[in-house]
């Protein structure tokens, strides 16, 4: 299956390792950069909703950059440097995530994501993100 959101007809395959990040100019919408494939290091579009899995159950699905989150907060301009890798499985959401599982950051104060309802830091593992309604909801593994 493939996903694309009909950016410059790119598109991305069911699977497929992809960088996932708020879009800065675009309102309530995600803009997903493929990790591999035809399109490797482009964005390949821009999503209301989607989810990711996890490429190894090892590796952290947070990506950031320590040099352009320093820039961000110097600065006071924000930037893209904070991001979830994972593997792309759907562009729809069929269901409502649990509140107790949105992520929030603010890039002037926090060094990462962390839970909105308790302010706990997240540390990038989780079975599934699902990125719906301008949130993103880190389901924990069992």
């Amino acid at each position: 299956m493939q996903f694309s959101s009909g950016l410059k007809d790119r598109f991305v395959e069911q699977g497929t390792k992809v960088l996932v990040y708020r879009n800065l100019n675009k309102a309530n919408m995600f803009s997903v950069k493929s990790l591999e494939g035809q399109f490797k290091n482009l964005v390949i579009g821009h999503f209301q909703s989607l989810q990711l899995e996890p490429c190894d159950n090892l590796e952290s699905m947070i990506k950031l950059s320590k040099a352009s989150q320093a820039r961000c907060k110097l600065q006071g301009v924000r930037n893209v440097h904070l991001g979830i890798t994972g593997r792309i499985t759907s562009i729809t959401i069929k269901e409502q995530p649990n509140v107790e599982t949105r992520l929030t950051y603010n890039p002037f104060i926090d060094e990462g994501f962390k839970f909105k309802t308790n302010n706990k830091p997240w540390n990038g593992n989780a079975s599934k993100v699902i990125f719906h309604d301008n949130a993103a909801f880190a389901i924990n593994k069992d």
